[in-house]
């Protein structure tokens, strides 16, 4: 259970990547922004590159310093997405959210397995995987059903506002994991 409390702090952001990866292209044919793949070919780049060039930072100087800037970008991400009329704030989006997905995931894996007896190693990936899964649904779903009342950005600010609580989250939760 510490680790699932602790997985609470990727939900959240996952909350928000489940919104992008359904409605992202949907906002952009409905500001005008082509190609509507923009988003998810600067995301994908930027998860390659950042991935190379973080993993021997990650060795060097700990997962937490990579951790807490990636999951501060997120926010920020979201909310430029919410905003976004052009190509760059789109892409400006895409590269935030993409340094923090590409930098987040591997360091709090990191961090979680690292605080898990050997034998447990395989419940604990699953949890994680578990509540990144469940954020990413329940995400889709409920900013699926946000966009359609009240717009999508709209749907992306809350998202925004949600990610904000995955540092606090990860800072109370991490302490149980010793």
């Amino acid at each position: 259970w510490r680790v699932v409390q602790a997985t609470l702090s990727l939900a959240v952001v996952a909350f928000g990547y489940g919104g992008i990866t359904s409605y992202v292209a949907l906002l952009s044919r409905e500001r005008g922004i082509r190609p509507e793949s923009l988003f998810f070919t600067v995301f994908a780049i930027t998860v390659v590159v950042i991935r190379i060039l973080t993993s021997r930072l990650g060795d060097r100087f700990g997962p937490r310093f990579l951790l807490y800037p990636a999951l501060a970008a997120m926010p920020v991400a979201f909310a430029i997405l919410a905003a976004a009329q052009t190509r760059w704030q789109m892409i400006a989006a895409a590269v935030l959210f993409g340094i923090g997905m590409g930098a987040s995931f591997p360091a709090f894996m990191t961090i979680v397995v690292g605080h898990t007896e050997e034998h447990r190693r395989a419940r604990t990936f699953g949890s994680v995987i578990w509540a990144f899964d469940a954020g990413i649904g329940l995400g889709s779903i409920v900013i699926g059903v946000i966009g359609e009342r009240a717009g999508l950005a709209t749907a992306f600010n809350i998202a925004a506002a949600l990610s904000c609580l995955s540092i606090p989250i990860f800072l109370v939760t991490s302490r149980r994991l010793n």
